[in-house]
């Protein structure tokens, strides 16, 4: 015996109540039938949306090792600037003292020309390791090394054009 004679024949459903409840059974058999494309359906959203998540996370990723990469890249352009523009000479005699990191006072052995340079601003004073080594470069090769990295210009008095 159905459900639809068994409402019918206790009295608590007429003919049009029970072809009613009959329809929406069958409409929620038929949507169980269908629900496993309603489930491939929404997994497949999902794994979209955590797909483009993750592409985004590695954009971001990517975009921040670019950046550090032409961070190294640059500093490594400032180091052989300064290495290679180096005009200190072995006969200077004459000590140059200037003032790094706010409050530290160093010397650099200069001649008097340089330090006449120095002091009008064409030379500089630049190092990438300020308890090592300092090297004396050109104004031009100050620029590009201030540009690269600027924490190792160390003393220039640059002349306001």
């Amino acid at each position: 015996m159905s459900l639809r004679d068994q409402l019918l024949k206790s009295g608590l459903a007429d003919k049009n109540q029970a072809k009613k409840a009959e329809k929406e059974a069958k409409k929620r058999q038929h949507q169980q039938l269908l629900s496993p494309d309603a489930i491939k359906d929404e997994i497949s959203k999902e794994i979209a949306e955590r797909n483009r998540r993750q592409q985004e996370a590695d954009r971001e990723r990517n975009r921040l090792l670019e950046e550090e990469r032409r961070k190294r890249e640059g500093i490594h352009r400032a180091m052989d600037i300064m290495v290679a523009g180096d005009l200190r000479e072995s006969a200077a005699e004459i000590p140059y003292y200037f003032i790094h990191r706010e409050n530290r006072i160093s010397e650099i052995l200069v001649t008097e020309v340089q330090q006449m340079q120095l002091a009008e601003g064409s030379l500089a004073i630049v190092s990438f390791d300020p308890d090592f080594r300092y090297f004396l470069v050109d104004a031009s090769n100050a620029e590009k090394i201030s540009s690269c990295a600027p924490h190792f210009v160390l003393c220039w008095h640059q002349t306001a054009a």
